[in-house]
């Protein structure tokens, strides 16, 4: 019976200290003020405006290759080209059904949106150079295993 006693004692000595402290949190949080200042809106000078050059007048630093005759195609390079505006990156579309590849070097960023990348050609030595040199090349879709791709691996890093 001492036992249950002790231990019950324990129990209500240990709610007595938190509610002891909870009556001291809040007489002690009472006196805390929070004071604030609304934020002005300030519109940008008119210098800033004048100096912001139109999206259009930005060069091109990202190439977007796709290829309307592959699969699925349209589908990835849309989504490429929706991502790419929604991050503001001025880009060159070019569809290799009907344009021919320009030269990587004018570009610091070429973006696939193609699987079989044979429809490269020639223009993979050049794209392999390129990326040697330092430019940088993303694939929006799985490249296809083919002959082009087996050669651009080691220089992808791949």
């Amino acid at each position: 019976m001492r036992e249950m006693i002790g231990k019950f004692s324990i129990t209500v000595w240990t709610v007595i200290a938190l509610m002891i402290i909870s009556v001291l949190l809040v007489f002690d949080g009472g006196r805390m003020r929070y004071d604030y200042t609304e934020a002005e809106i300030k519109a940008l000078p008119a210098s800033v405006i004048a100096e912001k050059k139109d999206r259009d007048d930005i060069p091109r630093s990202c190439l977007l290759i796709n290829d309307s005759r592959q699969e699925y195609n349209d589908i990835a390079s849309t989504h490429i080209a929706d991502v790419l505006d929604i991050m503001k990156v001025p880009y060159k579309a070019i569809d290799l059904a009907h344009d021919k590849v320009p030269a990587f070097k004018g570009f610091r960023t070429v973006v696939f949106s193609i699987q079989d990348l044979d429809q490269l050609g020639e223009s993979a030595i050049e794209l392999s150079e390129y990326v040697a040199d330092g430019g940088r090349v993303m694939f929006g879709q799985m490249p296809l295993s083919s002959t082009v791709f087996s050669y651009l691996q080691s220089f992808l890093g791949i």
